[in-house]
């Protein structure tokens, strides 16, 4: 089962996965990844150098296919879940232009590469993830939580097409204490599985670990409001 983690910058994405396998059975094969990748195209990424969005949407393309067939096309293949600390949602919400809106980059991707069956989105308010990364200066800044608010506006827009397409998906709100939110994302990552493969032995787990049953389908309309209430 293929899992992607999604979330604003500072929104906790990597403590969170750091954190999943203590609370996951300790006798499922867990792969975990993540994107830019550490790979050539990655690094130069992440050096910062490159900042027109069509140019780094083609650096994103090219990590992400190698990334994909060295990396994630193994991991689904020897492991149970697969689980991945961003991916093409993010290059979409990111490096989107009026020219290139984030539906087609998203639509785009979809034709290159797998889907998740699950996406999971880690959503908190611009204080939150200012405060997480340190930015003092932003916490008050009106225009940088603007600009934080419309990329949590796309992720929930992605996330209610993802759950139109009768796929997994959910969001959790991350600015809860760190335990809780792992707890929650275990949940969902449990409960999907349990509707993935192995049914029978995942439910029983979910039961003798006293773990919840996640909303993972929920009316993607729901997602749309929520996008809609953002700084409202």
């Amino acid at each position: 089962m293929f899992v992607v983690v999604e979330g604003v910058d500072g929104v906790g994405k990597s403590t969170v996965i750091d954190r999943l396998a203590d609370f996951l059975p300790q006798d499922v094969d867990i792969a975990y990844t993540r994107e830019p990748t550490d790979g050539p195209h990655g690094r130069l990424i992440r050096s910062g150098t490159v900042e027109d969005p069509d140019a780094l949407v083609g650096l994103f393309t090219a990590d992400r296919k190698h990334h994909v067939a060295d990396v994630i096309a193994p991991a689904l293949t020897e492991c149970e879940i697969t689980v991945c600390d961003r991916y093409f949602y993010s290059t979409a919400v990111y490096q989107h232009t009026p020219a290139r809106p984030y539906s087609t980059i998203v639509a785009e991707q979809q034709e290159r590469f797998p889907t998740p069956d699950l996406l999971i989105l880690l959503d908190a308010p611009p204080e939150y993830t200012a405060a997480r990364l340190g930015d003092s200066q932003e916490i008050n800044d009106q225009s940088a939580a603007d600009v934080v608010n419309a990329r949590r506006k796309r992720y929930y827009a992605i996330l209610a097409a993802h759950v139109a397409e009768g796929r997994y998906g959910v969001a959790i709100d991350a600015s809860r204490p760190l335990e809780d939110v792992c707890k929650t994302v275990a949940d969902a990552v449990w409960s999907a599985y349990c509707g993935y493969t192995a049914r029978d032995r995942a439910r029983t787990w979910l039961a003798s670990a006293k773990m919840h049953e996640a909303p993972l389908k929920a009316d993607p309309a729901t997602y749309l409001q929520a996008a809609q209430a953002i700084g409202s």
